[in-house]
């Protein structure tokens, strides 16, 4: 990797970018081989103090702006790309026409990079050979590297925060079968405008991998070949020949010559968060092997750093001198930055409720502030490094082109539910276990809890051995499992679930809701067979147990997916759950089963059976259920919207798409999915009203709500596309 000689941070050159295209630039009027590195410095500088008189010098295609910075792997230049309108930064890499082969690999495997892209790792736009030298064009990043940030004293949770955002680049990475191999502050950096930080130069010292490596004394490993013994005093040494890495952050097995791998990363991501956090390395000598090898004790932080304990054991843990020691992955390491003790704290204080909270009084926050318990530490096993490595996996391989776009998106939402689940089981039984959490209210909780584990585990299931139909319908599927924080409404999940008094019966009835939840998993996979077929046993197991509520929650989740499969049995089931359901008085249940209802109560040709009364009666029962549970309010809305579209009321239907809007909440992935739909209808009624400017406005914003949930490739974002494009032509936009 190389860091620029300014790289404390002016704008994004002080570390560049990375994500290539892999063509090839046309040379330039004025281009560097032409000029010479030294001579295309100067053309610079005049070009920047007499623009009228001095064309500005090219390389490929790019206008040269400025000189940013030098370093071990190159230099780097500002850049204007005439084709796209945009700032580039260009980098010039340093001997990289010394040998033929060396050469060919690192324009070959710089150009795979294309296939790579992360929002935390700056974008390669193009890689090119031009008159012996090879050029690479990145994204322009304004900002400081965090070498350059952290300087200032800063609240140690701002500094996790960025140190988070370049773990989850360096977790993207390894996950894409890659390793960063130099990773320290000034190798990443952070934007100015919002904080977001990205890694830079990625990909560079794995080009170079056959370099060698340096032992303990600074010559170089046993076995390895090359020349030029590298002091380890020096803080970063990344030129050819010598040293891959820099020493003060390199991993031990780095300097004795083994591979480096994603523990490596890791060893580099610890030294240089320890440094963030509290001023200063680990190690008090300049290489971290020198003082692993002697046995030097790590330097003690300094007493006022204010960083917690925890925040500490963790980072200890990703610098242990045994690779093995560490953490597994990236990600598992970036999971416990994470789960800081004192919001599960506040959250199980918040789940207690004002009255448990009175009645235990100062005995409360004494309680809680104690670690968690041994009983207590077994956590979800739905999701851990081997779940999420399968379904990384299916996903890529059934995925087609936009897998990688696809896993990026669904990867760390998998996580953030994972992660919740494990959470809050802990919580549940922290709190049951020192006595302010009731034994029902705990039971209630902990089989919610497990009906989400079984949603969540079928759904990681299906990719595991994903078709790409399942991949297409992922990061949709992802969004529409019920939260594990709706298990803390202890008065919600009393209302839905009459008790049952046989613990036998209670065990079977949990046991077929967990059935009902992998069924739903399937129905928003578009698995709708499936889903009717799960249901149906549910249906047929449910039969002897005499436990009605149970029928109507099977009834409407085989009448949702008959539903969406066009199957006309739909209308009976949906029928049946509700009156089923308002006699056993489960109010979530019947407010969905009426939202549905409505849908399929009217034919493609209009006929109306009913559906006055049926609206009416779904407004009174999602009038009933939490504010929370905006999803049922939005389904009546927006189905009630096209119930008046499919009658020839265009005037009703808009209005009912309004109120559908409103009702779904800002800032929600699975609400920004929603309102794209209903965009959608309402762009359909408009144009047919003629009112094609309001058609062309809701089918833009349904397109900017469908891109930020599913990324600009997404077949449904393409479909959007193309629907906003026929109503342009309607009016001769082309």
């Amino acid at each position: 990797m190389g860091d620029l000689d300014n790289s404390d941070g002016l704008r994004s050159g002080e570390g560049e970018g990375t994500r290539p295209s892999g063509s090839h630039g046309t040379p330039g009027e004025r281009s560097a081989p032409a000029l010479g590195r030294a001579q295309l410095k100067r053309e610079v500088l005049l070009s920047r103090m007499f623009p009228a008189e001095v064309a500005r010098p090219t390389l490929g295609r790019y206008e040269v702006l400025e000189f940013l910075g030098e370093g071990g792997m190159g230099t780097v230049y500002a850049a204007h790309d005439p084709r796209l309108d945009r700032k580039v930064a260009v980098k010039l890499l340093r001997g990289a026409s010394s040998e033929p082969r060396q050469r060919e690999r690192l324009v070959r495997e710089a150009k795979a990079l294309a296939r790579f892209s992360h929002a935390h790792v700056v974008t390669v736009h193009e890689v090119w050979d031009e008159g012996g030298e090879l050029y690479i064009a990145m994204e322009f990043v304004e900002g400081r590297t965090l070498a350059g940030w952290q300087r200032e004293r800063r609240p140690w949770r701002e500094v996790l925060d960025a140190y988070l955002q370049a773990g989850e680049g360096l977790a993207a990475v390894h996950e894409a079968g890659l390793v960063y191999r130099d990773f320290k502050p000034a190798n990443a950096i952070r934007r100015e405008e919002d904080g977001v930080v990205k890694l830079l130069d990625f990909g560079l010292a794995r080009v170079e991998a056959h370099a060698p490596t340096v032992s303990v004394d600074g010559s170089l490993a046993a076995g390895r070949q090359g020349t030029g013994a590298t002091a380890l005093a020096h803080d970063g040494l990344t030129r050819a020949g010598t040293i891959l890495g820099t020493p003060a952050y390199m991993a031990p097995e780095q300097f004795e010559g083994s591979p480096a791998d994603a523990r490596s990363d890791q060893f580099g991501f610890g030294v240089s968060l320890w440094e963030a956090l509290f001023g200063q390395r680990p190690f008090a000598r300049r290489s971290s092997l020198a003082a692993v090898v002697h046995d030097e004790p790590r330097v003690e932080p300094p007493s006022d750093h204010g960083v917690p304990a925890w925040v500490q054991r963790v980072v200890e843990r990703s610098l242990a001198a045994d690779p093995g020691a560490r953490y597994p992955s990236m990600r598992a390491l970036l999971r416990d930055l994470r789960a800081d003790p004192s919001v599960r704290r506040r959250r199980v204080l918040g789940g207690i409720g004002v009255a448990a909270a009175a009645v235990v009084g100062g005995l409360v926050v004494a309680e809680l502030r104690a670690e968690p318990s041994s009983a207590c530490v077994e956590v979800s096993t739905a999701w851990g490094e081997t779940q999420r490595g399968e379904a990384r996996a299916g996903v890529l391989r059934a995925g087609g082109p936009a897998a990688q776009q696809t896993w990026e998106l669904l990867g760390p939402r998998l996580d953030r539910y994972g992660d919740e689940l494990s959470r809050l089981r802990l919580e549940a039984c922290e709190a049951h276990r020192r006595g302010l959490l009731p034994e029902e209210h705990h039971a209630l909780q902990v089989a919610c809890l497990d009906r989400r584990e079984a949603g969540f585990s079928a759904l990681v299931e299906l990719l595991r051995r994903a078709d790409a139909s399942v991949v297409g319908r992922a990061n949709r599927a992802v969004l529409e499992l019920p939260s594990p924080a709706g298990c803390a409404d202890v008065d919600a999940l009393r209302g839905d679930q009459p008790p049952i008094e046989e613990p036998a019966v209670a065990a079977r009835v949990a046991e077929l809701r967990q059935e009902l939840a992998r069924a739903s998993t399937e129905e928003s996979a578009g698995l709708y067979d499936e889903a009717v077929a799960r249901a149906g046993a549910v249906l047929e197991a449910a039969e002897p147990l005499g436990y009605r509520p149970l029928r109507a929650e099977a009834l409407v989740r085989r009448g949702s997916a008959r539903m969406q499969a066009g199957q006309p049995e739909a209308a009976a089931d949906l029928d049946e759950a509700l009156w089923l359901s308002l006699e056993t008085e489960q109010r979530r249940v019947a407010a969905e089963a009426a939202a549905k209802r409505i849908f399929v109560r009217v034919d493609p040709q209009g006929e109306d059976r009913d559906v006055g009364e049926a609206i009416t009666l779904a407004r009174t029962l999602a009038a009933r259920v939490g504010a929370a549970d905006w999803s049922v309010r939005w389904a009546l809305a927006n189905n009630t919207g096209i119930v008046h579209d499919v009658r020839g009321a265009p005037g009703p239907a808009l209005s009912a798409f309004e109120e559908a809007l409103g009702v779904v909440p800002e800032g929600d992935d699975l609400g920004r999915f929603e309102r794209s739909t209903t965009l959608m209808n309402m762009a359909q009624v408009q144009q047919r009203l003629g009112r094609i400017g309001e058609a062309i406005e809701s089918s833009g914003r349904a397109i900017e709500e469908i891109t930020a949930v599913f990324g600009p490739a997404h077949p449904q974002v393409l479909e959007t596309r193309v629907s906003l494009a026929r109503v342009h032509r309607l009016v001769g936009h082309h």
